[in-house]
């Protein structure tokens, strides 16, 4: 074992699948550092070089037609997001709400429980990693940068609305459109202009602060040593059994049943696209299983088992 090591608080996803393979001795690579943490068997932190302005907020269950009050859902990184084709008034959807008007600086490690862009971040790597078609931003991902703070609760990345350039965004967007004269748009236009004499140093300056729409690109995925420690434990608590690989005939066959079963329940589009319905804490697939209190793997896995039908 590394002396290295020793005094190292927290690793890069590289150190850490190294790290595991040596603790396990077994083959281990950066895709299945980042599956244990999407399927929730280990806690990813981010690093932030440089100290980020942050907001503690609670998760609720709001409206979809809630959402049209809030600036961040005009700015151009998030428009269809949560304005869109898909825009349904009286869904519901989990959101960040503030809690107060206080806003934070957090620097350095911090954990992070995957449920904002941050987690959107993983799969893309994931994805990566396999060559996969990267998922797409959408509704049931909590806005912004999650960051948990044990006992203290959620706090979420904050991004200073730069209100000049998202207004031009809009005026040129609604002139497409032809909607610059519709009293909605001038609506959000004023909502808009009431920021902007707004500075970052003012007492109210948290009205101009908005869930960071993009994951900052000085922040990065890493592993805390300790955290890594659990999942060893839990990893070697596993039974090993040792029952011969089915064969390919057999995979595809409880593959073509499992795609059958969702296909009865949940209807062909589900059955087809279930990751999008089981990833999310308001994922149809997994809500219903949990009101069963039956385990339900990630969407990644299922579609990964899906998608070895010949």
């Amino acid at each position: 074992m590394s002396k290295l090591n020793n005094l190292r608080k927290w690793l890069s996803l590289e150190e850490a699948a190294q790290y595991l393979e040596r603790k396990i001795e077994e083959q281990v690579a950066v895709r299945d550092v980042l599956r244990f943490a999407l399927d929730g068997y280990l806690t990813l932190s981010v690093n932030l070089q440089s100290p980020k302005i942050a907001k503690k907020v609670t998760v609720k269950k709001v409206r979809m037609a809630e959402t049209a009050n809030a600036p961040e859902v005009y700015v151009r990184d998030n428009w269809g997001v949560f304005i869109g084709e898909s825009f349904s008034p009286e869904r519901e959807i989990d959101f960040a709400v503030p809690i107060g008007s206080e806003t934070f600086s957090l620097s350095g490690v911090q954990d992070t429980p995957l449920l904002g862009i941050e987690r959107l971040f993983a799969e893309e790597q994931y994805c990566e990693c396999l060559n996969l078609p990267k998922p797409s931003r959408k509704q049931d991902i909590i806005r912004g940068v999650t960051i948990s703070g044990g006992p203290n609760g959620l706090y979420q990345l904050q991004h200073f609305i730069d209100v000049d350039t998202e207004v031009d965004h809009l005026y040129r967007a609604a002139s497409v459109a032809g909607d610059v004269n519709h009293p909605a748009f001038k609506g959000i236009i004023d909502m808009f202009n009431a920021m902007k004499g707004v500075s970052m140093w003012d007492t109210n300056a948290h009205i101009r602060y908005i869930p960071v729409p993009t994951f900052p690109d000085d922040v990065y995925f890493v592993a805390r040593t300790a955290n890594l420690d659990k999942l060893v434990e839990l990893l070697n608590a596993a039974p090993v059994t040792s029952t011969p690989k089915q064969s390919k005939k057999t995979e595809n066959a409880q593959a073509r049943f499992i795609k059958s079963l969702l296909t009865v329940m949940y209807g062909e589009d589900m059955a087809n696209s279930p990751r999008k319905h089981i990833d999310g804490k308001m994922a149809q697939i997994r809500d219903d299983l949990a009101a069963k209190d039956l385990p339900c793997p990630s969407g990644v896995t299922v579609e990964n088992w899906l998608s070895d039908i010949d």
